[in-house]
């Protein structure tokens, strides 16, 4: 995937803006961070991270484009009042110092999530289903953009079913991750 899911998620967002306004709700927004930096020995910017580390600092050390494009689409509003949504999410990486393809060996692109959403549901006492690509209960540190709790996923589960004082979430997934090479069912 590259400019192509760009323009079909700038499309998508774009033709979403004529539907009739009191029909659906629209929620559209995005993260962008880049570094800009040089070398004292010319050639690119180095940024700095400790050996074996999962994580580094980013204020003023960052060495990539990153984009997250996100579209959450309300299809249907229920007289009992609940909600069926869409939500889909296009995330862009690049390494800083390449040419800006997203793709290849410095850069991907994917859709990070792609799922859809029965929430406020009378029947789960306020609670929500949901099935497909999602992030989900991350956690993270942000100054050094590091996940110490990431439950992000391919699957499907019940979200935040209230039962008396407390909130229960049961999700059945396989980890979805880029990176991970063995993928676990959870």
């Amino acid at each position: 995937m590259n400019v192509k899911t760009l323009s079909a998620v700038l499309g998508a967002s774009f033709a979403v803006g004529f539907l009739p306004v009191d029909a659906y709700a629209t929620d559209f927004s995005g993260y962008f961070r880049t570094g800009v930096g040089d070398s004292t020995q010319g050639g690119k910017q180095s940024c700095f991270q400790l050996p074996g580390a999962q994580s580094k600092y980013r204020l003023g050390n960052e060495c990539e484009q990153y984009l997250e494009l996100d579209l959450r689409q309300d299809l249907l509003s229920l007289d009992d009042g609940s909600v069926v949504s869409v939500e889909g999410m296009a995330q862009f990486y690049n390494e800083y110092g390449h040419e800006p393809k997203f793709d290849g060996e410095h850069g991907y692109t994917r859709m990070s999530q792609l799922y859809a959403e029965w929430s406020k549901m009378p029947a789960l006492n306020g609670g929500s289903f949901w099935a497909g690509r999602r992030y989900y209960n991350r956690n993270d540190i942000n100054i050094s953009d590091y996940f110490y709790w990431n439950q992000s996923s391919t699957g499907f589960g019940f979200d935040q079913v209230a039962l008396g004082d407390l909130k229960y979430s049961y999700v059945l997934s396989r980890k979805d991750n880029v990176f991970q090479k063995d993928f676990v069912t959870r």
